[in-house]
C-alpha cells in the first residue's frame, strides 16, 4: 500500500481559545496524534484536509 502524505488542519480547543494548526501527515488519525503531541491537554474539535485551493491569498 502506497502512503501519500497529505496536509491537514487540526482545530484544537484550549483555555477558551480555538487554535488552528497545519501539518503534513499520513491520514486524519496521524494528524490527531501529531496535534496532541505538540499541544498536550487540548481537545480536538476537528481535522480537515487542506489543499492549495483552500488557502487564503493575501
Amino acid at each position: 500500500m502506497l502512503l501519500v502524505p497529505m496536509k491537514c488542519q487540526v482545530q484544537l480547543f484550549v483555555a477558551g481559545q480555538i487554535i488552528k494548526e497545519e501539518m503534513v501527515c499520513r491520514d486524519y488519525e496521524h494528524a490527531r496524534e501529531i496535534a496532541l503531541a505538540r499541544n498536550p491537554n487540548t481537545h480536538i474539535l476537528g481535522v480537515t484536509a487542506v489543499s492549495a485551493f483552500d488557502r487564503e491569498i493575501g
